[in-house]
């Protein structure tokens, strides 16, 4: 499993433009459950960004394409733990909280996100 999330990883933040599908999540949810797929492809996303492997933007991203081919297969179903919470915390980083936009969003709110999602589950 861990080749084929790097495979997706890889995927999407190599390829310019490039969109994590719902054909993308099938093909590698055939032995799991989507919990777990959800899950394990969410942290492995929060560690890289933790390590510098792989900048905000492309996290960012990633997180929002799994994200909308979740979203649209939920059927009133719960959004799996933690990666709702890593969803959240990359979207923390989206948006300024000042008119003057002299905040850097990802600082103050992703990164102590990832940090405190990443230390309660190692």
């Amino acid at each position: 499993m861990n080749h084929k999330l790097d495979d997706l990883i890889t995927l999407a933040s190599e390829s310019p433009g490039q969109r994590i599908t719902e054909n993308h999540v099938r093909s590698l949810t055939e032995d799991l459950s989507k919990e777990v797929f959800y899950n394990s492809l969410s942290l492995e996303v929060a560690r890289r960004y933790q390590r510098g492997i792989l900048c905000y933007t492309r996290c960012g991203s990633i997180m929002n394409d799994l994200w909308s081919v979740l979203v649209g297969h939920l059927n009133g179903g719960m959004v799996p733990s933690p990666f709702y919470e890593i969803y959240e915390a990359f979207d923390a980083g989206e948006y300024h909280r000042k008119k003057d936009k002299t905040d850097s969003p990802e600082t103050e709110f992703t990164r102590p996100m990832i940090e405190a999602i990443l230390a309660n589950v190692e």
